[in-house]
This record gives structure tokens, C-alpha cells and sequence, in this order.
């Protein structure tokens, strides 16, 4: 009988303990702002000791800077959105579904550590990599005396001199997590806004949900580990590909119309 009690106490705190675990996790989603214009958005996972992310471009606001119009048989890049909206809006629906296609990027890292790891899937080798870069220390952190409420969360003003610029972040200690938006951390709690001394490049949270219930997409550890100098090799290598790859689908486009004159 007491074997029994002993076993019922032990699942009862057992269950107890993977609800409190999973009460733990804060879901957060930030804007990423580069020259006040939405480039897209940073979903972040933060758990006791780690956090998990995964980045969503906004392929809308990123080629408006520039978008391939086929003009009298000659593919040019076009900006003006208005002029040649069917075009902009066609490019833009082939980039979306083409995101869709493509495995999550997940990147993981521990608070503990300044080792950032990314999944990759290299379609064109049809093989995974890790990618782990080493980032840059964030030590050295002023804390200031300015408050505000931000999200409904008590936030302090902290600043920082970091990539030969001049941030500034506001953290609360309200939620518990040493860490932040694009690598940003090392302050007492959870930073939910930062941004750089022209106000031009930061990131804010637009969405906050604690504890979250939902589903947290998955870090594979499966693949080869590669270096972020490498993995930048890789991207220009698929670059390359992908233009040959357009420049292909361009003239085999340029025949059908000939074909059909």
C-alpha cells in the first residue's frame, strides 16, 4: 500500500512538473525595422534555459527596393509598384509559395552560451547543416534609471556600444529570460525592445503570449555542423544557382513568347 502512495505522489508531481515546465515557456514575436520599414518578423520561443526562433521575411516590403519585370524580351529590375503591380503581386505570390515549400529554418541557442545554432537544408544538395556562429560578447551593458510600461510589462532603459554602434534596449524583469531579439541579451530579463542610435535599424515586440500552449517548432540536431563563413559560402554558391536558374527560366520563357508571335 505504501508503494502504492509512493508511485501515485510521484506521477502526481511528476505531471505537475512538465505543466509547470511548459508554463514556463514565453512565445514572442518582434518586428524587425530597418529603416522604419517592416523587412519581416522574428518568432522567439523562450524557455528556462534556452530559446528557439525562426525568422519570417516579408517578401512584400523587401522587393519593393526591386522586382524582375520582363520588358520587350528583357528582364529588368523595376520598383515602381503601381506601374507594374500585377507583375509585383505575381513575384511576390511565386516567393511566398516557394517559402512554403522550403523546411523552417529553426535556430536555438542557450543562455548560457554564446553559441547561436541554426538548421539549414541545402535544397540544391539536398542535404541539413547546422550552422553555429560564435557571437559577439554583451557584457558591457549601462543600465539606466528610465522606466516605462511597454506590452503591459514594466520596462528599464539599458544601452549598450555594440557592432561600432550605439543601442538601446528596454528589458523587463518580469519576464525572467537573459536574452533578446537577433542576439541581443546579457541584461537581467527579457529585452522587448532595442534599437540602434539613428532609430533605424532595431527590433519590438508586437506579440507577447506567456505562458504559452501551442506547438514550438523543432530544432534538428541532424546535419553537417558548418561555420557561419562557410554557410555564407553556401548561400552565395546557391545565389549563384538560383540566378542561372531564373536566367534559364527567362529565355525558355522568351522563346514561348517568339513561338506564339
Amino acid at each position: 500500500m505504501k508503494y502504492l502512495t509512493f508511485v501515485f505522489i510521484f506521477a502526481v508531481l511528476f505531471l505537475f512538473n512538465v505543466k509547470a515546465q511548459n508554463n514556463t515557456i514565453c512565445a514572442v514575436k518582434y518586428k524587425d525595422l530597418k529603416s522604419s520599414t517592416i523587412l519581416g518578423t522574428h518568432n522567439y520561443w523562450f524557455y528556462q534555459d534556452k530559446l528557439v526562433s525562426v525568422k519570417e521575411p516579408n517578401n512584400r516590403a523587401i522587393h519593393m527596393r526591386g522586382f524582375p519585370v520582363l520588358i520587350n524580351g528583357v528582364m529588368t529590375t523595376q520598383t515602381d509598384t503601381i506601374k507594374f503591380n500585377r507583375e509585383f503581386n505575381e513575384y511576390i505570390d511565386d516567393m511566398n509559395d516557394e517559402m512554403k515549400k522550403k523546411p523552417v529554418r529553426v535556430t536555438m541557442k542557450y543562455y548560457n552560451s554564446d553559441i547561436s545554432k541554426m538548421t539549414y537544408f541545402y535544397d540544391y544538395k539536398n542535404k541539413n547543416y547546422i550552422v553555429v556562429d560564435t557571437l559577439q560578447n554583451m557584457d558591457s551593458w549601462e543600465i539606466l534609471n528610465d522606466t516605462m510600461t511597454f506590452m503591459g510589462f514594466k520596462c528599464q532603459k539599458a544601452s549598450i556600444k555594440y557592432k561600432q554602434d550605439t543601442y538601446t534596449a528596454w528589458f523587463t524583469t518580469q519576464l525572467p529570460y537573459n536574452a533578446g531579439p537577433d542576439g541581443f541579451r546579457g541584461l537581467p530579463g527579457l529585452i522587448l525592445k532595442v534599437n540602434n542610435s539613428s532609430g533605424k535599424l532595431g527590433f519590438e515586440a508586437i506579440v507577447i503570449q506567456t505562458p504559452f500552449k501551442g506547438v514550438v517548432p523543432t530544432f534538428s540536431n541532424e546535419g553537417e555542423i558548418i561555420s557561419q563563413n562557410d554557410w555564407l559560402i553556401l548561400s552565395r554558391e546557391r545565389n549563384s544557382k538560383l540566378r542561372e536558374s531564373m536566367n534559364n527560366m527567362m529565355n525558355e520563357y522568351k522563346k514561348d513568347l517568339k513561338q506564339k508571335q
